[in-house]
């Protein structure tokens, strides 16, 4: 990335549809990483302990991979502060 201080912390637009997906794939092939999109729903469980168990293997199989860009999309679905935002 050329210029990292124009992005906050990995914080993107919140808003569906402004293309957060695209720009995280064009900052990849920029850095020339390997790119993991993953969904929010996708890394809970209604099992206790199991979300964590997700995360840390979703995590281990990334550093295999390093360099890497984990973009987690619509994480705003599974978390309760998208509710006090609003």
């Amino acid at each position: 990335m050329k210029r990292p201080e124009l992005f906050s912390r990995g914080n993107l637009l919140r808003a569906p549809g402004t293309g957060k997906t695209l720009l995280a794939k064009a900052l990849t092939t920029e850095a020339g990483a390997n790119f993991i999109s993953m969904t929010g729903s996708t890394l809970t469980s209604k099992w206790f302990g199991d979300a964590e168990k997700l995360t840390k293997a979703l995590f281990s199989f990334a550093s295999k991979l390093a360099p890497v860009i984990v973009f987690v999309d619509e994480n705003d679905k599974t978390s309760s502060w998208q509710h006090r935002m609003d």
